[in-house]
């Protein structure tokens, strides 16, 4: 399975270390994705969200996104719910702390 996670990273062109080292633990129940912001970004990270579901088929999975984002990721089976947020700004990390708060997840994944 790891290898696979390594390749689903490799595609999108992300550091593969920045996922696999260390591996997330299969028992993970919940989990954050906090997508990247462009839209073409976005929809190249979906490959990443289907690992992450074979890696982890029993966990709840997050998106968090900017709006118009959810858009794209709203009809993915790999992702039970999808959270709008808008980080830009002074107050944009304080806001995405409040949305991966929201998902109450155990773990969280950040896609650049």
């Amino acid at each position: 399975m790891e290898a696979r996670l390594k390749c689903a990273v490799a595609a999108c062109g992300l550091a593969c270390a920045s996922i696999v080292n260390p591996p997330l633990p299969s028992s993970l129940a919940r989990l954050a994705v906090v997508c990247p912001s462009w839209v073409g970004d976005t929809v190249m990270c979906t490959p990443v969200l289907r690992a992450l579901r074979q890696h982890l088929p029993a966990a709840r999975i997050a998106a968090i996104a900017r709006r118009g984002l959810d858009e794209v990721l709203c009809g993915l089976p790999f992702v039970e719910s999808t959270i709008v947020c808008e980080m830009k700004g002074l107050f944009g990390p304080q806001r995405l702390g409040k949305a991966v708060r929201q998902t109450d997840a155990e773990a969280v994944v950040l896609l650049p």
